[in-house]
């Protein structure tokens, strides 16, 4: 078993752990803060993202919304996504990815 902790993530985003099937990732955004505009960064892959503390306005395709702590979203493979802080506070999401089978060992 491997064990981490989300409050060991010291970058602002931070994968926790990695397996042949999924990975999992921090990410911190402070007040004005935006992810990148990511579409191909996991191909064959979907995104799940739960807030953690905090408020985001998340952008997957064409739709935005505001998302605060408890929210979840499912974002489908091919999809651009993106998050954004337009809060005062500081945001906090998880995200558990699905990794196609040999993910890792084939290229992208």
């Amino acid at each position: 078993m491997f064990l981490t902790s989300l409050h060991s993530a010291q970058d602002w985003v931070e994968v926790l752990q990695t397996t042949e099937g999924s990975q999992s990732a921090v990410t911190d955004l402070s007040p004005g803060e935006a992810s990148i505009d990511a579409s191909d960064d996991y191909p064959g892959s979907e995104q799940v993202l739960l807030v953690l503390d905090g408020e985001v306005t998340v952008q997957i395709g064409e739709e935005k919304t505001r998302m605060q702590r408890g929210d979840v979203v499912v974002v489908p493979d091919g999809i651009r996504r993106r998050l954004r802080n337009d809060s005062q506070s500081p945001a906090r999401t998880l995200s558990i990815y699905t990794l196609r089978p040999n993910f890792f060992s084939s290229s992208w």
